[in-house]
């Protein structure tokens, strides 16, 4: 990789420096789905702004303290450009899912109840594209792009910017990795052992609750967090294999979250007995709910091991001759125009608009087929 090629640069990198790659690059990808968004001739560029829109926020959490960003540009307003996309696309998931995954499989009689739902839906998506529209065009993302570039050109830092990426990095990705790791939903269906941690009981019957959903649902958004971080800094890890556990954790939860919501919208669209109505439907809706259910209490005993957990607090280790890529591979050297050429410790910037995109950065295929039930 040529972002950093020097072997004697490795970490000394200040994290004001890394913060600004990281940000120009998810700016970069998020502003570059504009157009295709708009047009909205394909569903794949909605999917990659969005999750762009969801990558940078998880960017400005994990750098607060480094990168002071102006107010059009800063965490509120993202998520509200984020909500209004994820609407949309939402959408598009759930109907893509109730067409392809669930109608094919239905009687004539059923699939012609499901076709009732899907007109409205229809509907829907219609009145959440004009949204989407009226936000590309309005004043708020035209003010949000303007602020944002203006960091670019002449960033604002914290003191602690000044660290080197080998003094500062672990510290930046403790607050998620321990929001994960205390999050409440690991205490679901557990009881203490002999020797007094807390473990998960033998498997039971029955469907998750309602409060256990919500809790589930919550620990699968901390979770991306985790994964996003991770992505940031992912050759600076000393278990960068931890990131395929996260992603497993992610889609398990994200097959129990689309069963609630789409019965959610079923009972809104085909009213309080829609399960008498297409009874072949329910019956494949709770299959694959059982099934993502037993892979969530296969996975949990083992974010629950203290050994495992302990694991994943060890973030990064001294790795001689080491050499950074991570998040930044693919990117070369060179300063563009206008950009501030010192960051704290006077590390160059080295920010290109260079065309290629890491595979970091991409949307993971995971990601397009979960559904949130605020956007239905």
């Amino acid at each position: 990789m040529d972002a950093i090629s020097a072997k004697g640069d490795r970490l000394t990198l200040t994290l004001g420096h890394y913060a600004h790659q990281i940000l120009h690059k998810l700016y970069r990808r998020i502003v570059k789905f504009e157009v295709e968004v708009y047009r909205d001739t394909d569903p794949e560029p909605l999917h990659q702004m969005r999750v762009g829109m969801r990558r940078l926020r998880t960017a400005l959490h994990v750098f607060q303290g480094v990168a002071h960003l102006p107010t059009g540009a800063d965490d509120k307003a993202i998520r509200k450009f984020g909500k209004t996309l994820g609407t949309l696309r939402d959408l598009d998931v759930l109907s893509d899912r109730l067409r392809h995954d669930y109608r094919p499989a239905l009687f004539p009689v059923e699939q012609r109840e499901l076709d009732k739902s899907l007109k409205k839906l229809a509907k829907q998506r219609k009145t959440a594209l004009k949204r989407v529209r009226k936000t590309l065009r309005g004043k708020h993302y035209k003010h949000f792009k303007r602020s944002f570039q203006a960091w670019l050109d002449a960033p604002i830092y914290g003191t602690v910017a000044g660290l080197s990426l080998r003094q500062g990095w672990p510290d930046v990705v403790q607050p998620i990795t321990q929001r994960v790791l205390l999050h409440p939903a690991w205490m679901i269906d557990t009881e203490g052992s002999p020797e007094g941690d807390r473990v998960a009981k033998p498997e039971t019957a029955g469907q998750v609750s309602h409060a256990s959903a919500l809790l589930l649902h919550d620990l699968r958004k901390c979770i991306k967090q985790q994964r996003y971080q991770m992505e940031f800094f992912i050759d600076l890890y000393d278990h960068p294999d931890q990131l395929e556990g996260w992603k497993t954790l992610q889609d398990c939860l994200g097959q129990l979250q689309d069963g609630a919501v789409i019965r959610d919208f079923l009972r809104k669209t085909l009213g309080r007995h829609w399960d008498k109505l297409v009874p072949n439907l329910v019956q494949r809706l709770t299959v694959d709910e059982q099934a993502a259910r037993q892979e969530w209490r296969s996975l949990q005993p083992h974010y629950l091991d203290w050994q495992v957990r302990q694991s994943l607090r060890q973030v990064s280790k001294e790795r001689s001759g080491y050499q950074l890529s991570g998040a930044l591979n693919g990117m070369p050297d060179g300063v563009p125009d206008g950009v501030q050429n010192e960051v704290p410790g006077g590390v160059s910037n080295g920010i290109s608009d260079g065309a290629s995109e890491p595979e970091h950065l991409q949307a993971p295929s995971d990601e397009s087929s979960t559904l949130h039930p605020s956007s239905l």
